[in-house]
């Protein structure tokens, strides 16, 4: 099955499964089904959407019986920040009543289970079928095909306007983007960065654009208990799922040297990290004794930051997961696109931005971190600005546009 024009449904009467495993069968996909189909009620504890101007049975009365599906990939060279933003659509989704499906390469670790445990069927795609753009978007519509998808979420650099447009053609597609390299062909554009405007698109066409943080794509976990402003101490260090440029063990090791020695340190290792890199970290771990902790694969690293004074990180998911928590970040852009993140973030006086690893000084790493933790005055100011730049409800408010353009079309 090809992209273009719209795509008839199959029967309904097959059931969601059947209709998934007909639909791959038909163009060689047997084996790429991975995880039994699982529906989830509809949870009574959530919060409604729009801040309250619909009740929590109207929404979930609009989700209820709708599928999305989700389509991106991770890896070391990519890491997984693009699973990581469309599986928490997903998740959300699936707790206001609604099913899910994501497809993709290389979705292991704690965002597997996580999506497992939350009720999103995950679709393992090849290596071979995602390098060849016609087969990537043959399986995915495919896929919204057999589960009679309401829309599309896609997440990735290596999707051209050409393949998001022959998925919008099928169905609603909502686009998430932080480069503004071209125009997306979607009904939603969904930009989190800072400083995104609509200036940097093309103009015209009909797509929603949902720019800055107020749209930050945020867990449930991290807006679900009061944020703390007392008792934190501590050092976050967490350079993504995979560190690809292998900072970890760096930015351990200038820690180590310039802060006071009783300070707790936790450090994340995620599953895409490299096993030397791992290595390296637990020897420095290992001699710095109980003061350094080593946490692999964190399923929910919300509580952990709830804790921390600062933290050591790229400029990349976890900056926003760090505002919500209130916990500054001192940031390293490991790729060009994070340069700005980084930039507007220090901008609006909520974290310290290091440049890119490039031009990384160690020492004046350490240096930062000693200083930002030795004037609790400065480091008061980073934390309010960092808690009331990303709020937590951006989920919410991307869904609630989503829904409008699926109810609209």
């Amino acid at each position: 099955m090809s992209g273009g024009g719209r795509v008839s449904k199959m029967p309904l009467a097959l059931g969601h499964r059947a209709l998934l495993v007909a639909a791959l069968s038909r163009i060689g996909g047997r084996g790429l089904l991975k995880a039994p189909w699982v529906t989830n009620a509809p949870n009574d504890e959530v919060d409604c959407l729009r801040n309250g101007l619909q009740t929590r049975g109207e929404v979930n009365q609009r989700v209820a019986g709708k599928h999305l599906v989700g389509r991106a990939d991770a890896g070391l060279g990519q890491g997984y920040g693009h699973v990581a933003r469309v599986s928490t659509l997903l998740l959300r989704w699936v707790t206001l009543g609604g099913g899910a499906t994501l497809c993709g390469h290389g979705i292991d670790g704690a965002f597997r289970r996580r999506l497992d445990a939350g009720g999103v069927t995950v679709v393992e795609l090849s290596a071979q079928a995602i390098a060849e753009p016609n087969i990537d978007v043959g399986r995915t519509l495919a896929v919204a095909c057999a589960v009679d998808a309401a829309a599309i979420i896609i997440d990735g650099y290596e999707f051209t306007a050409d393949h998001h447009g022959r998925l919008q053609a099928a169905y609603p597609l909502l686009a998430i983007d932080d480069l503004a390299a071209f125009s997306p062909m979607a009904d939603v554009v969904l930009n989190q960065n800072l400083d995104a405007a609509r200036a940097q698109y093309p103009p015209g066409g009909h797509a929603r654009f949902l720019l800055g943080a107020r749209y930050a794509l945020l867990r449930a976990s991290f807006g679900a208990a009061p944020r703390q402003t007392e008792c934190r101490r501590g050092v976050i260090v967490t350079f993504g799922a995979s560190d690809p440029a292998g900072l970890t063990p760096i930015a351990l090791g200038a820690v180590l040297q310039a802060v006071q020695p009783g300070l707790p340190i936790d450090v994340l290792l995620g599953p895409g990290v490299d096993p030397a890199l791992s290595i390296a970290v637990e020897t420095l771990a290992e001699a710095a004794g109980q003061r350094v902790r080593v946490h692999r694969d964190v399923m929910d690293v919300a509580a952990l930051f709830r804790k921390a004074s600062v933290a050591i990180t790229a400029a990349g998911a976890s900056c926003w997961e760090l505002l919500a928590c209130g916990v500054p970040p001192i940031m390293v852009s490991v790729a060009d696109n994070q340069r700005p993140i980084a930039a507007a973030i220090q901008a609006h006086g909520a974290g310290v931005d290091l440049g890119p690893q490039s031009r990384l000084d160690v020492t004046h790493l350490g240096t930062c971190v000693a200083q930002l933790l030795d004037t609790p005055t400065r480091l008061a100011a980073l934390r309010q600005s960092a808690s009331d730049l990303v709020d937590g409800r951006g989920v919410d408010r991307v869904l609630c546009s989503l829904l409008d353009v699926i109810d609209g079309r």
